[in-house]
């Protein structure tokens, strides 16, 4: 396939799962709720049909839906995925300590899965994950120079972009989860774990271990940049902890 319509394709269809999400959340949807037809979603969601079936695919293989033959999508029980981790669902007061949980997860997969794509992916595949990652900058920082949001909006495509480039679906599979559940708490809680600079900087940090194939500074950059993420988290958690004892 070619990189610029692999390039593509991520962006959006991840995009697309976002917004279904964010439908069935705003209009109330229940387990077996029918969603709309395909055409009548892909127009409201702005994507092709194609990319509409990879999204609801990629849903129905993480348990968040059911597609029936000739009837449609259907929603499952949203939480399966995240029961599957001991993990609740991204409202109220545990969710920045579920936050940590998944953190804690990616600490482990992230370091192992990023040094296997090191192996397999190309300099053109790094290139274009480079380009995606220049772009993500430019739109958060825009987005907080407008006041549409002080850090931009939350992601983790960059991550998962390097994941799917090692060769173990199942690996892929489970990050994917990951990256799914992650989104959901930060949209829901509206947290962004890092500013813009710092993220676009230790992002690059990876990207450049992973282009020198050198499993040492992959392993570095990757637990200095989740480290941080987690001292953020600890950070939150403890602010949150600290008005809990003022009001009682």
């Amino acid at each position: 396939m070619d990189q610029e319509v692999l390039h593509t394709k991520i962006l959006t269809y991840e995009q697309a799962i976002i917004d279904i999400l964010n439908m069935i959340r705003k209009e109330g949807l229940k387990t077996g709720d029918r969603l709309p037809s395909e055409r009548e979603l892909a127009g409201r969601l702005g994507v092709s049909r194609p990319c509409l079936r990879e999204a609801l695919h990629v849903m129905a293989g993480n348990g968040m839906l059911k597609i029936r033959p000739k009837s449609g999508a259907y929603v499952n029980v949203l939480e399966n995925g995240l029961k599957d981790l001991g993990i609740g669902r991204g409202t109220g007061k545990n969710t920045l300590p579920d936050i940590k949980k998944l953190l804690e997860i990616r600490m482990l997969v992230e370091p192992y899965a990023f040094i296997r794509a090191s192996k397999a992916m190309t300099p053109e595949q790094i290139r274009q994950i480079g380009m995606y990652e220049e772009e993500i900058f430019e739109s958060m920082m825009e987005e907080s120079l407008n006041g549409k949001e002080p850090f931009g909006k939350p992601t983790i495509g960059f991550e998962h972009m390097i994941v799917q480039m090692q060769e173990n679906q199942m690996l892929t599979d489970l990050h994917r989860r990951l990256c799914a559940m992650w989104l959901d708490f930060l949209e829901t809680s509206r947290i962004v774990t890092m500013l813009p600079m710092q993220r676009h900087r230790e992002h690059m940090a990876i990207l450049n271990a992973i282009r020198d194939k050198s499993e040492a500074q992959i392993h570095k950059s990757t637990a200095v940049h989740l480290g941080n993420t987690h001292k953020r988290i600890d950070s939150l958690i403890a602010k949150m902890q600290e008005g809990q004892e003022t009001d009682a």
